[in-house]
């Protein structure tokens, strides 16, 4: 009697379908564990230094913006921490300030 090599692994997926499907579970759920973590390690982490509040009023002159809209929020974000420079525009329609 001669002794027959043992099984290989395709073999085994044929007749254990569990194990076949097990395996499918456990390479998608570390492929969604990678795709987690690329994230993290190929891509900076960055933040926006500016921030650009824009109001918009039709029908209004720049003198009338200025007075009831970039004045009142110029008024409003001086005193928030970290602010370092602002730049407001007022102009027909339409009030810009960046921060």
């Amino acid at each position: 009697m001669s002794k027959l090599k043992p099984p290989g692994l395709i073999y085994t997926f044929i007749h254990h379908k569990v194990a076949a499907n097990l395996l499918m579970i456990l390479m998608l759920m570390l492929g969604l564990f990678s795709v987690w973590q690329i994230n993290f390690r190929f891509f900076p982490v960055f933040s926006i230094d500016m921030i650009s509040i824009t109001v918009p009023w039709p029908g209004s002159t720049a003198e009338d913006v200025e007075t009831s809209i970039t004045n009142i929020v110029e008024r409003e974000v001086r005193t928030l921490d970290y602010v370092d420079k602002m730049t407001s525009t007022a102009s027909n329609n339409l009030s810009v300030t960046v921060l």
